[in-house]
């Protein structure tokens, strides 16, 4: 008599592949975020130890308890968003000047080579200057409002955005952009197709880059002129030597920066959406 034994398949190997790689990347996910969250506990642990203990001077470290009570208060004061918004405020239309600016003069220098031999001493030499150093002539130019500060912005966020999207146009392949020529497309249909995409990347570094730059240009231009933003608010704690509240603000500030940096990041994944297709079709992770 024969018996006849069934194999039993392998649970892993019935397991299909995506499922698999995204069971991996959870777990990753995970650990990677268990990880912080341990890293900031010790950090915050031994704050906490060092200022209790005395080891460092309250007046001027504080502790986490104080500046987490601060932070609590500060989220239930009108002043924080009446703050915020005028930081906001000056930082998006900066950046939104700066954007239309630098992209333009960006398109101008790579589609006329004269003005990019021209232009590039001056580009150079002006982007070696310490921009916040210019603050107090803006003041003078502008006075102590918001203009002032806008200024600021447009001169730190233009020279970012206007060499990344120059160097982004220049890395489109040359041999493509001969093809093309030769094909008889024209230079609209070979910026369409060839410049633009290839340049999509690096433009999109120099906006997230810019953005963050804005928004660090306002607030430091609030500091040294003073205002109603949240650089303003840093600075009046700092003279009133209310450390909690400094921490709470500048704690503010930080997830106000991350937050415009991720949203950046998710236009750029919804724009470049097809090259994320283009590079899993290539076998290239994303």
């Amino acid at each position: 008599m024969s018996v006849i034994i069934e194999a039993t398949p392998d649970a892993a190997a019935a397991t299909p592949v995506p499922a698999r790689r995204s069971r991996r990347r959870w777990r990753r996910r995970a650990l990677i975020t268990l990880l912080q969250l341990l890293l900031l506990g010790i950090v915050l642990g031994a704050w906490q130890l060092c200022a209790s203990q005395g080891w460092v001077d309250k007046l001027f470290s504080s502790e986490p308890t104080e500046v987490a009570r601060s932070f609590w208060s500060l989220l239930h004061s009108k002043q924080l968003y009446d703050a915020l918004g005028t930081s906001l405020y000056e930082t998006l239309v900066g950046f939104g000047i700066a954007v239309v600016l630098g992209i333009s003069v960006a398109l101008f220098m790579n589609a006329v080579p004269l003005a990019q031999q021209v232009l590039q001493p001056f580009v150079a030499g002006l982007n070696s200057l310490p921009r916040l150093a210019l603050t107090p002539l803006f003041i003078i130019w502008f006075g102590i409002g918001s203009e002032s500060k806008i200024a600021l912005v447009v001169t730190l966020a233009f020279f970012i955005i206007l060499v990344n999207t120059y160097a982004g146009l220049q890395s489109v392949s040359r041999d493509h952009l001969i093809l093309a020529r030769t094909l008889g497309a024209s230079y609209r249909q070979r910026f369409f197709t060839f410049m633009l995409p290839a340049a999509a990347p690096t433009i999109f570094a120099g906006l997230q880059l810019g953005l963050v730059y804005s928004f660090l240009a306002a607030v430091v231009g609030e500091l040294i002129s003073g205002g109603s933003g949240l650089g303003a608010l840093v600075s009046t704690s700092q003279a009133t030597l209310n450390t909690p509240a400094m921490f709470a603000q500048i704690f503010v500030m930080g997830i106000v920066a991350t937050v415009m940096s991720t949203i950046m990041r998710r236009i750029e994944r919804w724009v470049l959406a097809w090259r994320v297709v283009e590079l899993r079709g290539s076998g290239t992770s994303a």
